[in-house]
């Protein structure tokens, strides 16, 4: 079992695992396009996706766009004078409708849920099945 003494004896780790993280995805469409296809993005805190999913609530695709917006890094999406120049709506995610088709902005999204540990698909990886946790149970004889 999990001690306060073990995860102070590894909390280095412990915090590394926990830090923001940056992975690269290529989009074969801006490849073939540009000749360079590769997006770096950051993974976002739960907090930052909390507050973005609070801002678009009703919105689905809405967060999903926000999201993008702020985990892409290599290019200024957020940037007033670079939204201004490809005739986007200032303080908007128009941007990122501009540039990414609707599935490239899906897999993005997903790149950052995984990478922002939020992915429903590493759950598996991270509980262990209640079966093989059950035959680990301390029985209490009389």
């Amino acid at each position: 079992m999990i001690t306060a003494e073990m995860l102070l004896e590894n909390k280095k780790v412990i915090e590394e695992g926990t830090a923001e993280k940056e992975d690269v995805i290529t989009l074969s469409r801006l490849e073939k396009v540009l000749g360079d296809g590769e997006i770096k993005i950051k993974s976002l805190s739960v907090n930052k996706i909390q507050n973005i999913t609070k801002m678009n609530a009703k919105d689905e695709y809405k967060i999903t766009l926000t999201i993008v917006q702020n985990a892409v890094t290599n290019i200024p999406l957020k940037d007033k004078e670079f939204q201004k120049q490809l005739g986007c709506k200032i303080n908007s995610t128009d941007i990122v409708e501009k540039i990414f088709l609707p599935r490239e902005v899906k897999a993005i999204s997903e790149k950052v849920a995984i990478l922002s540990g939020i992915s429903a698909d590493k759950n598996e990886e991270i509980i262990k099945k209640i079966k093989n946790s059950s035959s680990k149970e301390t029985k209490i004889s009389e």
